[in-house]
């Protein structure tokens, strides 16, 4: 989870010892910069030197995959020989759902992945109700939910936080306050994460008072005054945004997340002054080196001109 890609490179070279979690740690670090070519010549590296490849190995190759929509690479390695021997560990086949589901893949291929997989486990009802969600088919997804509820099994967070999009996606906030009950049922709703995902969902399904009521029974965390960001600029509460921004310096710092929602805020209530004065703070925090901090300020001062 290294912030710079460069320090992760610099540790991995500078190892006197690469044992095989090392080099997963490689490829993975590259998934998660959407590096696929640079994660697949790790891969090739471990196998020139012998080097002994587990499921966590396929697991990274198979995000790398996703992370760059590359379905072809990510079907090449699932029939690879060796794969074959890590194909039904649960955290091997989710991988392969996720590539299919972001890689250009459609339900079958993720359905044909997924019957081969032990149904008693979390992991793959998981990947599976999150590909229907990826893929557009919220129905598709709570369909998932429920069954995966009859086979006996206790939904996660992962698992809530997928349905929580697929009800914003359906625009359902009946079933969205059901697995609102079910969250609380789980002693779960002190989740920030969670938290964050009922107020995008009620704010989403049109319930900005329940969005609210959320926020104030949450904890003063950027995830949670995000959440609460967005869904004042979804509802044109623009100048509300921005209050809450001035107000989060005193208990949280603002990301670039927080910015990119004031940056709508301004351009909402055609303030030129606010937008100037954003820019500042983002020189002053050197997020204007984040590609969609930059972004955005063009957007913002092209909308504000």
């Amino acid at each position: 989870q290294c912030r710079s890609l460069g320090d992760a490179v610099q540790v991995f070279d500078q190892a006197s010892k690469r044992e095989t979690a090392v080099w997963n740690s490689m490829i993975m670090a590259y998934a998660q910069y959407g590096r696929l070519q640079d994660a697949l010549r790790v891969y090739e590296q471990m196998k020139k030197v012998a080097m002994d490849v587990d499921a966590d190995t396929y697991v990274a190759l198979q995000r790398a995959c996703a992370s760059r929509a590359a379905l072809e690479q990510g079907m090449t390695l699932q029939d690879t020989s060796d794969h074959w021997d890590h194909y039904d560990k649960p955290s091997v086949g989710a991988a392969i759902i996720d590539m299919y589901a972001k890689s250009g893949g459609d339900i079958e291929d993720c359905h044909a992945v997924f019957d081969k997989l032990p149904k008693n486990e979390l992991l793959p009802w998981c990947a599976l109700i999150a590909a229907y969600t990826h893929l557009g088919d919220a129905q598709g997804a709570l369909q998932q939910f429920k069954e995966m509820q009859v086979q006996g099994l206790k939904p996660d967070r992962v698992a809530y936080l997928n349905i929580l999009k697929a009800c914003s996606m359906m625009d359902d906030p009946a079933q969205g306050r059901m697995i609102h009950r079910q969250i609380q049922e789980n002693n779960l709703e002190d989740d920030p994460i969670l938290g964050s995902a009922l107020i995008d969902m009620y704010s989403v399904c049109g319930n900005l008072e329940n969005a609210f009521r959320m926020f104030f029974q949450g904890k003063d965390d950027i995830i949670t005054c995000n959440a609460m960001l967005r869904a004042l600029v979804h509802h044109g509460k623009n100048q509300e945004a921005l209050e809450l921004f001035e107000k989060m310096h005193q208990e949280v710092e603002p990301n670039e997340a927080s910015v990119l929602a004031a940056f709508k805020a301004c351009i909402g209530i055609r303030s030129l002054k606010d937008a100037k004065r954003l820019h500042t703070y983002c020189i002053e925090r050197n997020f204007e080196s984040h590609p969609a901090v930059g972004r955005s300020l063009v957007a913002m001062y092209a909308n504000l001109s």
